[in-house]
């Protein structure tokens, strides 16, 4: 038996986070899984069994599921574990811990859905309480910005939203809190040119690379960061990697042989790139295959003969070629930057990421 109050709040708070898993006891009682998966991001993995003891209390200290606890990490919803948990999704319910938003479609062989039509997955974010928005106020005022635009992190969602009421008290225009995914950044297209600058709310400098490359260099992009309670200017960051990229673009440009990475998980799947890749490459009269992987490494690539390929795209996830393959012994480039070089035979711009 379920307990009979299943709509009680569920909470735990864990180092800071506070986890909400009451719409995971809801979905327990309207499916009865036999199964239920938890996955999380690489900073979460840790808090999962206790995750899971949390929801087997909350139930009266019962369930009817056994409990399928993923310690390989989730980088976000492009990598759900709907086929690598091993077990039939329509007798499980999957929590996905630490991403609430992904904007690109899910895809197979035979259909494309996005992620909201999943009914069995249940997303919990994990909303950092511990931070101070004031001193993230004080210190983004200290800029000197008069109109900014803020982006948050899953996490950070409530403390962005906070801090953007605290500048507007300070007479700072706060024009759009946005969300931010790492490979996505067109909700902050309208804001070009009438912003003076674009503060990202999260721990790294991860989401405001991603963001000032999508702006190829143009804008002033901080991160304000919650746990040093510090704003970090990133320009010097964003430039530097922006000229790491022109050099690889145009060492892509002697390739004669391509391997193009194709992403096997359903998030990562992107058939409509992997077909103007290859038009591209046919128009160019270079030499390609299409090379099919989950998870691509460094190891991965390594285990290629080294006189196949000249050069690699990946179409799952761009962040791979910035970040993993920064300095790798072949070019490695993102769909957007392999776009450009075969569209114009040469880097005369950047497009990030796609």
């Amino acid at each position: 038996m379920y307990a009979e109050d299943i709509d009680t709040v569920c909470r735990i708070t864990i180092e800071g986070y506070r986890f909400d898993l009451s719409r995971v006891l809801k979905a327990i009682k309207n499916h009865a899984p036999k199964y239920i998966v938890f996955e999380a991001p690489q900073g979460f993995v840790r808090f999962l069994p206790r995750l899971a003891e949390k929801i087997k209390s909350c139930n009266g200290g019962q369930l009817n599921a056994q409990l399928v606890i993923l310690i390989e990490p989730a980088y976000g919803l492009c990598s759900l574990s709907i086929e690598r948990a091993r077990v039939p999704l329509s007798e499980s319910i999957i929590v996905h811990i630490g991403h609430d938003y992904y904007p690109y479609p899910f895809c197979t062989t035979t259909t494309c859905f996005t992620w909201k039509k999943i009914e069995r997955l249940i997303t919990v974010v994990g909303e950092y309480i511990a931070g101070d928005p004031a001193k993230i106020a004080d210190s983004i005022g200290e800029l000197g910005l008069r109109k900014i635009v803020l982006g948050y992190v899953a996490q950070h969602y409530t403390m962005a939203r906070i801090v953007s009421n605290l500048l507007s008290s300070k007479n700072i225009d706060v024009l759009g809190v946005e969300p931010v995914v790492g490979c996505f950044y067109e909700n902050f297209r309208k804001y070009k040119g009438r912003a003076d600058g674009y503060v990202i709310v999260a721990g790294g400098r991860f989401h405001g690379l991603g963001l000032g490359l999508y702006f190829k260099g143009d804008e002033r992009v901080f991160v304000a960061d919650p746990y040093d309670m510090k704003v970090h200017d990133l320009s010097s960051l964003i430039k530097r990697t922006l000229m790491k990229r022109y050099w690889v673009m145009r060492e892509f440009m002697q390739a004669k042989r391509v391997g193009v990475i194709v992403g096997m998980l359903p998030g990562q799947y992107r058939p409509g790139i992997v077909d103007a890749l290859s038009k591209l490459l046919h128009l160019r009269g270079i030499s390609y295959h299409l090379l099919y992987a989950e998870r691509v490494t460094r190891e991965v690539l390594d285990n290629l003969d080294p006189e196949s390929f000249d050069a690699y795209i990946i179409t799952s996830c761009p962040r791979l070629a910035i970040e993993d393959f920064d300095g790798y012994w072949k070019p490695v480039l993102t769909p957007g930057e392999a776009r450009i070089v075969l569209m114009h035979g040469k880097p005369v711009d950047y497009s990030f990421p796609w």
